[in-house]
């Protein structure tokens, strides 16, 4: 099983950006594949990918939602959202945007590395697309359900957020995402959040240009500081943390704990960078070691030491940083029992096609050319190479003599189909004979009725001959009509004796093969049979017209009665007639006879040939095919042999990035897997009974609409049937009782590897050209001893250093300084509890120096081909990451890069302005400030810039070495603070000063509709109304236009300066008397608000008075 418990908590998984999609659609593509567990937590177990990039997004095929975040204009957003286009100002959003930046104005694929734009983008989709966020509701509500029997009601949800914060996207909404998701979950229970992010130096290695790779480490570094910023939020006064993270929910401006339970850094692979090469590999082996860590025993034996644990995280450093930093490592020793499955069942499909269908050794060539030379030579390999499979002995051969018994015949068979066909073809040639009856021959007893009349001798001989000639033409012609008719039916179906229906009995392409090459082969002797007897006629023949004209005169002359007939030899009826039709016969008959029918077998033999070998190209091209078919058979094997299986398709052989292989040689890697020695030895006999695997391809031939169709299904009927066969073998049984049903097994093949490995060292110098598939003669007998001269200690050594090397391969991916945490090291190894019963076994485990575990610690696994080594860190400190100092330095150098190329603040010129009661305060600080050019916080209240005093804690070593760490940084904050309120209070005590003093000296006057100013310089009534209420009246004087403010403190200074100049005391006291009553009397007829600027002014009209007496 994936999963040993029958309930589990719920898990949500998130990936950010890029990065953490292709981590979470990794973890998501190995729990899917289990498809029998996957379908029963599929309600528990959630995944969501959220990018700016749509592409890399559509690329995260297994996940459950993707979330795309990047697709509008956000300069008119961001208008829009300071109240610029007419709707009310988003105050939430005004917040934290800082005013002086005005973003790309860009949208589609990324972030472009801008932290605070992926923030941006995150808010809007969240604002604008509620469906979003309804999709992440549905999938909680699912995991809740009160009918889900799977949910363990004990155990507390988890959200697990992957992202780099090296880019824009994951960087930028990392913070707000996790909050969010704590939000949703926390309404059915307090989740536990948990947060793995790759550093920038993971990256460090792609040859990135040098301001490239300042900005990315410039990034994390930012990250890491808000991060540690907010870990630190604690709902008690002073440590609430301003922060939105959910933009319809406006209560939520404050954050009153950490966003994550527990931070994992992946930083440059630590040690493993000899190990991991490409920085694309780590984002596998994280989803590796989080899949392990998360569905196995480990989550349970973490969480028995869970509750100790989180006591001492808890509990900040003496530098009042948290300690929710950490960092792991996994690595594997797989058996990839699916992978060499695989590898032994294309072998065997590749043998199999050669069995079944008689294929030549080697690879196969191209398509046999049409040329004679060309089909000679195919046909005699084939040929030959049936005959010797037909020579093997016992059940291996029977198949392929049975074929040669139907096509030429034995003893025990009878008569073969080529002889029948034989008899066929000869009783269907008698026919053209026929054509032989048109001819007018000659007759004796014709000749002898011109005894003694030698002018009719002479007249009709002569004659007889042209008639002869015009009907042997003739005859030729039928016979060719015959031949040509006879052709058509030896190869149509209609006819009992055609090809077709003697192929209809074959037993397949080999039967109809060997029975067309052996056909072609009889009818070419056939046919130069018939031409030797064609040519012999018709030489006989070309004698015959001097010879028929010789024989001519000799008759006429002895045909009149005479003295001469007295003499012997010369009687016309007696001797001249009887002798010249026997010539007649032999010379002329018998020659034209064999001509008319021997043309028409000649006809007939090269028609049928034609056909016979269009049919013989075709099987042949069907071979070819099939041949093609072995190839890629052979091909996907020794794919499979070099690069295993893919992950995406289950393999185990590239399953872990940081593995090692059994059956893989550890002494001499170049020589590779040994799965052809494997499949080598396993391999029987029995296995390639070439009828039913003829039957097989049949079946799968049949159900195919097209050549590649039909190659297609070949190919995969072929390798199903070799999975079915090696299954046992290799992966073992469906139930696993004990050792013996495991097939291949871990520690049989580790010490089976170690006897090959140590065997071939010693014999391999005699195989320069490298490890052959099996051992052969000579070969054989230098193998088998070389094995039987290992010894059991030499074994027992190789197999102790090949576990000493996969544990090897188990690091954190982060890089720590001494005395980084106090939590000891969490390492496990977990293994099949069918191995657990060796006690030698479990000897080696514990014993590997540099990955010391327990016997407690060898964590039982329900998957026997597989043993994972996993190391967690725990309770680490943000600055004693060894490379923070680094990003550190990267960042101040980007920061400054910044600010260089910023412009200084003018609240004049900033494309946007806030209505926010503190703005202009907040504006007046930062004038003539420098902004950056680009911000590196996603809060302008933690950007350091223009606003100085608004800037985050630094997180370095050197930092908290020179005293300018956290503590210093919030006993800093304190003093500030308490100065800004100092000055925010004299602030505004001086505006509320100009106020009341404005409306002691009727420079602001009373109406029945509110205040006014009473300056009739000010032509618009909208700009001398102040307000309706005494509060609303003072906002408008704060906002009052200089040159109003201006006029009005000039009015204020003067009413003053003539006070003082009287020097009448009891002047002033009556002033300031009846302001202060006419308060008095507002206050007491007012609501709350306009109290309190009463009360105000009271306070400073009391204050005012005393100075003015004091200076008279």
């Amino acid at each position: 099983m994936l999963i040993n418990e029958m309930k589990i908590a719920p898990h949500f998984f998130v990936g950010l950006g890029g990065c953490g999609s292709k981590i979470v659609n990794e973890i998501a593509r190995k729990m899917k594949a289990r498809s029998e567990e996957y379908e029963r937590y599929r309600n528990l177990v959630h995944f969501f990918a959220v990018d700016t990039d749509q592409a890399e997004l559509q690329e995260a095929d297994k996940v459950d939602a993707w979330i795309p975040i990047s697709q509008f204009d956000k300069r008119e957003y961001v208008a829009y959202a300071f109240g610029q286009r007419g709707a009310p100002e988003d105050a939430l959003f005004a917040q934290w945007w800082p005013e002086f930046y005005m973003p790309r104005a860009v949208s589609g694929a990324g972030a472009g590395q801008i932290r605070i734009e992926a923030r941006l983008a995150t808010w809007y989709t969240l604002k604008s697309f509620p469906q979003y966020l309804q999709a992440l509701r549905n999938a909680v509500r699912k995991s809740f359900d009160v009918n889900e029997r799977w949910r363990d009601l004990n155990r507390q949800p988890m959200v697990h957020v992957y992202a780099s914060l090296a880019g824009g996207t994951g960087s930028g909404s990392f913070l707000p995402i996790a909050y969010l998701f704590w939000k949703l979950v926390r309404e059915h229970k307090n989740p536990l959040v948990v947060g793995t992010f790759v550093l920038p130096g993971v990256f460090r290695g792609m040859g990135l240009p040098s301001n490239q790779l300042d900005k990315i480490m410039a990034n994390g570094y930012a990250g890491l500081m808000e991060l540690e910023h907010l870990q630190g939020a604690e709902d008690r006064e002073g440590n609430r943390i301003q922060f939105h993270f959910d933009p319809e929910a406006k209560e939520s401006t404050f954050v009153t704990h950490g966003p994550f339970n527990q931070v994992y850094l992946i930083d440059d692979v630590g040690a493993l960078q000899g190990v991991i090469s490409d920085a694309k590999q780590v984002y596998p082996a994280i989803a590796d070691a989080a899949y392990a860590q998360i569905f196995s025993d480990i989550v349970e034996r973490d969480r028995s030491t869970a509750d100790n644990d989180e006591r001492a995280i808890a509990i900040p450093d003496h530098q009042s940083y948290t300690k929710r930093y950490g960092s792991f490592g996994l690595s594997a020793l797989v058996l990839p029992d699916q992978d060499i499955l695989e590898f032994c069942a294309h072998r065997f499909a590749a043998k199999a096609l050669a069995a079944a269908f008689a294929l030549p050794e080697g690879r196969p060539g191209r398509v046999a050319s049409e040329e004679a030379s060309d089909r000679e030579k195919r046909d005699r390999s084939f040929v030959s190479d049936l005959g010797a499979r037909a020579r093997l002995p016992g059940d291996v051969g029977a198949f392929y003599r049975s074929i040669h018994d139907w096509v030429d015949g034995s003893p025990d068979a009878g008569e073969g189909a080529l002889a029948a066909f034989g008899r066929a073809f000869d009783d269907q040639a008698k026919r053209f004979s026929q054509a032989l009856g048109s001819i007018p021959w000659i007759r004796e007893d014709w000749l002898l009725d011109f005894e003694k009349d030698p002018e009719s001798v002479g007249r009709e001989l002569p004659r007889r001959m042209e008639v002869w000639r015009t009907a042997a033409q003739k005859a030729r012609e039928q016979v060719g009509e015959m031949a040509v008719a006879l052709a058509k039916e030896l190869v149509s179906r209609d006819y009992e004796w055609s090809i077709d229906r003697f192929l209809d009995r074959a037993g397949g392409p080999i039967h109809e093969r060997l029975f067309l090459v052996r056909a072609a082969e009889a009818i070419r002797r056939r046919q130069a049979q018939a031409n030797e007897a064609f040519k012999a006629a018709e030489a006989r023949l070309a004698a015959v017209p001097d010879r028929y004209r010789r024989w001519t005169e000799e008759l006429v002359a002895s045909a009149p009665e005479s003295l001469l007939e007295k003499f012997r030899g010369n009687d016309y009826g007696k001797e001249r007639v009887p002798s010249f039709m026997t010539w007649y016969r032999k010379d002329l008959e018998e020659p034209q006879q064999s001509l008319v029918v021997n043309e028409g077998i000649l006809r007939v033999c090269d028609a049928l040939l034609e056909q016979i070998e269009e049919r013989k190209d075709r099987l042949a091209r069907l071979f070819a095919d099939l041949g093609a078919v072995r190839g890629r058979l052979d091909e996907r094997a020794r794919d499979i042999l070099v690069h295993g299986v893919r992950r995406e398709q289950g393999g185990l052989a590239s399953q872990h990035v940081l593995d090692v292989e059994v059956y893989q040689d550890f002494l001499d890697p170049a020589a590779g897997r040994m799965w052809s020695w494997i499949f080598g030895e396993r391999e029987r006999p029995s296995d390639y009974n070439a009828a039913e695997l003829f039957a097989s391809i049949q079946e799968a031939q049949r159900g195919s609409e097209s050549k590649r169709h039909m190659a297609d299904a070949v190919f995969e009927k072929l390798v199903a049937l070799g999975r079915d066969t090696w299954q046992s073998r290799i992966v073992g049984r469906e139930s696993v009782k004990g050792i013996d049903d495991l097939g291949l097994s871990i520690v049989a093949g580790l010490r089976d590897e170690a006897h090959k490995a140590i065997a071939w060292s010693r014999v391999k110098r005699h195989f320069p050209e490298g490890r052959p598939d099996r051992f052969e003669g000579a070969d054989r007998e230098s193998w088998e001893r070389a094995l039987e001269s290992v010894t059991e200690n030499e074994v027992e050594d190789y197999v102790s250093q090949k576990l000493a090397e996969a544990a090897k391969k188990c690091q954190p991916f982060l890089q720590l300084g001494e005395g980084a945490t106090e939590i000891p090291a969490k390492k496990y190894v977990t293994v099949s509890a069918v191995y657990l019963d060796d006690a030698r076994f479990r000897s080696m485990l514990t014993s590997i120096s540099a990955f010391q575990v327990a016997e407690s610690s060898l964590l039982k696994s329900a998957d026997p081909k597989k043993l994972v080594f996993y190391w967690n860190e725990m309770g680490v400190t943000v600055y004693t990451i060894r490379s923070i100092d680094e990003y550190g330095n990267r960042y101040e150098f980007v920061k400054d890069s910044e600010l260089r190329r910023g412009r200084e603040y003018r609240r004049s010129e900033v494309p946007y302005v806030s209505s926010h009661p503190r703005f202009d305060e907040h504006a007046a600080h930062c004038e003539g400030r420098k902004c950056p050019d680009i911000p590196l916080h996603i809060d302008k209240w933690w950007e350091g810039a223009p606003d100085e005093a608004a800037v985050l804690f630094p997180i370095t070593m050197r930092a908290v070495r020179e005293g300018r760490a956290k503590k210093a940084w919030v006993e800093g904050r304190r003093k500030l603070a308490a100065e800004r309120a100092r000055d925010v209070e004299v602030a505004e005590r001086t505006e509320v000063r100009g106020f009341t003093l404005a409306a002691m000296f009727g420079i602001i006057v009373k109406k029945e509709d509110g205040y006014y100013w009473s300056n009739p310089k000010i032509e618009k009534r909208e700009d001398q109304h102040l307000g309706r209420f005494r509060d609303v009246a003072y906002d408008g004087f704060k906002k009052a236009r200089d040159a109003v403010r201006d006029w009005a403190a000039a009015e204020i200074a003067a009413r003053i300066a003539t006070l003082e100049a009287d020097r009448n005391r009891a002047r002033v006291e009556e002033a300031f008397r009846t302001h202060l009553a006419a308060l008095e009397t507002l206050q007491m007829n007012v609501g709350s608000k306009e109290e309190a600027i009463l009360a105000q002014e009271r306070v400073v009209a009391q204050e005012e008075l005393q100075a003015v007496l004091a200076r008279i």
